[in-house]
């Protein structure tokens, strides 16, 4: 198996030669049912092959129809064929062939057995298929109190600090609780608060669909299963916690999330309010939602914060969250459920910094420095329901949602010894409905969507006062889009391959206006979307799914017509054509490795935003206006990506290489004065190049109970950039090496450590810079007697802030945490060193930016936990 896979990626780098002397069908599968006296199927029943040594070298479980199948790569087989199932005699089947067997069936009788003092424990790694089931009490340590921090102990998973989760690089597309889609994208709300206690398994389902009639067609989707034990079933579940401290200000945090799931009726209340830390951003996110919004109000004004450091929020952040959520899911029928998830967040968030930016220009550096904070304040209801109906003949889905958010940020600055109040006001609504049904209709598959959205923000603004009345202005906007897009999709099966003829037609409105009182400068831009696109698809799936390939061409006529009727109006109307093709193709090397690639050609258009062509202020320095260029890119991207994996000898790796070609007309510029920074694009056809590799590796090493992760990656990037209306070519360039290890080597330790170098580099006109920067993560936990744990942790940071110079922090944390039956006490005292700046420099095109960010001081908290 390794060496096949290694041979494909010898292959694909160009040493074709090396794989010829190597038979394509270089493999054996070996396929069964298990069966009791009665004939009747035998699931769960484990099987194994053993080779002439005596070695264990695969391990299957039958399936519900009691069937097994292993994949040797091998021209030939000589071994054991072991089956064993509580309740029955073992069986073996002697097998020595050169070519594959699908019909063997092996027959067990059952065999009374006296149990006294037995131990029965299941295997920490399962393998069914296409599922990977990891048994989570072999992989969480003591100091785990959540779902969420067991997972991350289990090969193979990464989860992102906003809680997004990888499988071998790539992001889930469902997370289900006893195969309930309960959160939808909101899964935090499980992984931050479902207690490990409660959980038996976390299953990995490679290769996943989820609509139900269209099992036959291949995915290459991974989504995550959660398996509950019997105490979590069917009774109200839940923790329960108390947080009270103090540092620069008293701390305090309550939460409390109550959980119950049965067979048909799942739900989760979650309730969070304090000033410890900031959770209403991440427990409100939606981790899978991927769809885009028309540009609006809130984009225009942005964000009044220019950069975010290298470290946990948590360091920089002073917060003061609220939290409320309720989640349903009911089933209504065999193949109906009906979901419910509503919320409220309301997230407060202070912090300050010092920027100190170095603008290149052909007269030298040019210094900018400014004293900054912001208090900013966010309410955000939301409300989403569902109804499905997933079926093996028939799907339809109905999802309507509906959010809100009132935004109040206070955002002060210090510019040359000026103070500048500044404030910034913001409300937007949105309303969405999707509609889709499938069906079936005997080599016939059709399909009906439709989507509706609404957008508007009635008010926006930026209100700024200076010193002087000329240094003050108010900028104030407001939005407002409609969208439709309708549907209609046929698909023709035969044998193995599938041709898809979907036909959509898509209208928007959009409507933005500005307008800035000193000097006066008004926007009222309107936008008519109108685009028609038939994109047919062919597909073909080998028998076995060993490889897949799908081709689509994109044909796509669209009508946009662009007015601004305010202060500089402009008007123009467009007609474009395009096709866009891009192709893909799936190969499942063997068992334990695949490869796929994929290749896309997009020719987009631009939007609103190009005729905005009267001046907007953001802060005291910042103005753009466009010029009524409609901007154009034209984009190629490539991909490859390899993943090797052997679940139950916990080797996993996965590597990607990444092309992007993108070719525009429009060129983004900056004016920079000592008084003012102004941005408008400029007319010329430039091409933007990046080139990216990707590589992880991890392994479990059960006898020590350890984890290693080691990873790396490179950019390479090139492309045009425009300052002061001057036009340089340039090179840009990283590589980065990472870490970490989670270690449990014995009962009374465990070990956490967390590390990256990156060094990122800089080319143009004859000008090189270079920036290393390095992080380190270590945590420390001792348990010298049941139930009661010393943990320390520290976070270092090395950043290089000019060349040769470099500066190092270090903030430290320590803690101790007594659990008895299910209640947990702690003192945790964070920031122990009372460390109160951090400093950092990032190129941002020529220029060079460094911060010097406050940070939070020392902390003394105390927790309590309940846990039902």
């Amino acid at each position: 198996m390794r060496i096949k896979g290694l041979l494909a990626l010898l292959t694909l780098a160009g040493f074709s030669s090396l794989s010829t002397t190597f038979s394509a069908n270089a493999e054996i599968i070996i396929s069964g049912i298990v069966v009791n006296e009665n004939k009747e199927p035998v699931d769960v029943a484990t099987t194994r092959l053993v080779d002439a040594s005596g070695k264990t070298r695969f391990f299957r479980s039958t399936d519900e129809n009691g069937r097994f199948q292993f994949t040797i790569d091998t021209l030939k087989w000589n071994g054991t064929l072991l089956v064993e199932c509580l309740g029955y005699a073992p069986a073996s089947r002697e097998i020595a062939t050169d070519r594959s067997i699908r019909d063997i069936t092996v027959a067990l009788s059952q065999k009374a057995t006296e149990l006294k003092e037995v131990v029965v424990t299941a295997p920490n790694v399962r393998v069914l298929g296409d599922t990977v089931s990891y048994r989570l009490s072999a992989f969480a340590g003591k100091g785990d109190v959540t779902l969420k921090d067991a997972m991350r102990n289990l090969p193979g998973i990464d989860i992102a600090d906003n809680g997004k989760i990888k499988y071998l690089g790539k992001d889930i597309s469902n997370f289900y609780i006893e195969g309930m889609d309960l959160l939808g994208g909101k899964y935090n709300v499980a992984t931050d608060n479902l207690p490990v206690s409660s959980v038996t398994n976390v299953e990995i389902l490679n290769n996943h669909q989820s609509v139900k009639m269209d099992k036959d067609i291949f995915s290459d989707n991974v989504a995550i299963n959660i398996k509950l034990n019997a105490k979590a079933k069917f009774r109200p579940v839940g923790t329960y916690e108390a947080i009270a401290g103090y540092g620069d200000d008293w701390l305090y945090q309550l939460s409390g999330a109550g959980m119950m799931f049965t067979n048909k009726f799942q739900t989760i209340l979650n309730v969070k309010y304090g000033n410890v830390k900031e959770f209403s951003q991440t427990a409100d996110a939606d981790l899978a939602d991927s769809s885009d919004s028309p540009y609006s109000a809130g984009d225009l004004l942005g964000s009044s914060s220019l950069s975010t450091p290298p470290l946990s929020r948590d360091r920089f952040i002073n917060p003061e969250d609220c939290f409320v959520s309720l989640n349903t899911l009911n089933k209504t029928g065999a193949d109906g459920s009906l979901r419910a998830n509503a919320g409220y967040s309301y997230s407060k968030a202070s912090y300050s910094y010092l920027s100190l930016r170095d603008y290149f220009t052909d007269a030298g550096a040019l210094h900018i420095d400014e004293q900054q904070s912001s208090n900013v304040s966010i309410h955000r209801p939301t409300l989403a329901l569902e109804y499905k109906l997933n079926g093996d003949s028939q799907f339809l889905t109905n999802k309507f949602s509906a959010a809100a958010s009132f935004k109040d940020n206070d955002f002060p600055s210090v510019l040359d010894a000026v103070h500048f109040n500044q404030h910034e006001k913001l409300k937007d609504y949105s309303l969405r409905n999707e509609f889709r049904t499938s069906w079936r209709r005997s080599r016939l598959r059709w399909s009906i969507s439709s989507l509706l959205e609404f957008n508007s923000a009635p008010k926006g603004e930026i209100d700024v006062q200076g010193h002087e009345p000329e240094e003050s202005f108010l900028q104030s906007a407001k939005s407002c889009s409609f969208l439709t897009k309708e549907t209609l999709s046929a698909a023709y099966e035969y044998k193995r391959s599938r041709l898809w003829m979907p036909l959509s037609i898509l209208y928007s409105h959009n409507r933005l206006q500005s307008s800035l009182d000193s000097p006066l400068a008004e926007n009222d831009a309107r936008e008519d979307n109108l685009r028609l696109w038939f994109a047919p698809q062919y597909e073909y799936t080998h028998p076995q799914r060993k490889y897949v390939f799908r081709g689509t061409a994109i044909l796509q006529w669209q009508f946009q017509r662009m007015r601004n009727l305010g202060s500089s109006p402009l008007s123009d109307t467009f007609n474009h054509f395009t096709i866009s093709p891009n192709a893909y193709f799936y190969w499942k090397i063997s068992g334990s490795s695949s490869f796929r690639t994929q290749i896309v050609y997009s020719d987009r258009m631009g939007d609103i935003a190009d005729f905005l062509s009267a001046p907007v202020r953001t802060d005291n320095l910042d103005i753009s206006y466009a010029t009524g260029i409609l901007s154009r890119k034209k984009s190629f991207n490539a991909m490859m990506h390899y993943d090797f994996k052997i679940p139950l000898e916990m080797w996993f790796l996965n590597a990607d290489i990444i092309y992007d070609n993108t070719r525009s007309n429009l060129l983004s510029n900056s004016n920079v004065t000592g008084d003012y920074i102004l941005s408008s694009p400029l007319f010329s056809p430039n091409t933007l190049e990046t080139v990216t590799g990707l590589l992880n590796i991890t392994k479990q090493f059960t006898s020590i109970n350890t984890k290693i992760s080691l990873g790396g990656s490179y950019m390479w990037g090139r492309g045009d950039i425009a300052q002061d209306e001057v036009i340089r070519r340039q090179y840009t360039g990283s590589y980065s090496f990472s870490g970490s290890i989670i270690a449990k080597p014995w009962s009374f330790l465990e070990f956490v450590y967390k590390g990256r170098m990156t060094r990122s580099r800089m080319k143009f006109a004859g000008i090189r810079n270079s920036l290393l920067s390095q992080t380190h993560t270590l945590g420390l936990s001792l348990f010298p007697f049941k139930g009661f744990e010393v943990r320390t942790g520290c976070d270092i940071t090395r950043k290089e802030l000019t060349r040769d110079v470099s500066k190092t922090m270090a903030l430290m944390d320590a803690g101790v945490a007594y659990k008895f039956s299910s209640f947990r006490v702690g003192v945790d005292v964070r920031n122990i060193l009372d460390t109160r700046h951090y400093s950092y420099s990032i190129f941002s095109g020529i220029n060079q930016f460094s911060y010097d960010y406050a940070l939070r001081g020392r902390q003394i908290l105390l927790t309590f936990s309940f846990t039902r």
